[in-house]
């Protein structure tokens, strides 16, 4: 069973993983590497993966087709049997995501709510900026 080791506040600490090779050829079984991270160290790069929470008996396959790179998705970086880390986590969300060097978003399965809110965001996303005032 896996033991998630304390984070620092102080250093603004969460954690980020990777996934690792499969350590048998051929097998399925994946493996990640977590890490705690420094949220203000410059030389972080990671990607965040935003998404809608459903219902914990409905599983999807991962294909993670060779990510290399560094992630953190909440359900694996915040331990979820601790509402005090829980908590102070929804503090610095916004600077998890805004720190981020991608967001990957997960808005559900497809609809027709979906498609429109698409749309719109396709037509006026570009439009509004605080270049634009809008």
């Amino acid at each position: 069973m896996f033991t998630y080791s304390p984070l620092s506040r102080e250093k603004r600490e969460t954690r980020v993983f990777r996934f690792s090779p499969p350590r048998q050829s051929g097998s399925h079984h994946i493996s990640l590497e977590l890490r705690h991270a420094p949220l203000d160290d410059d030389a972080l790069q990671y990607r965040a993966l935003s998404y809608v929470w459903g219902d914990t008996k409905d599983k999807e396959d991962i294909e993670h087709h060779d990510v290399e790179s560094w992630l953190w998705a909440d359900a694996i970086c915040i331990q979820q049997s601790d509402n005090d880390e829980k908590s102070w986590h929804v503090q610095i969300m916004c600077d998890i995501f805004k720190n981020a060097e991608f967001v990957y978003s997960w808005l559900g399965p497809g609809s027709e709510a979906i498609d429109v809110a698409m749309d719109f965001f396709s037509d006026w996303g570009p439009l509004l900026s605080p270049e634009t005032g809008i």
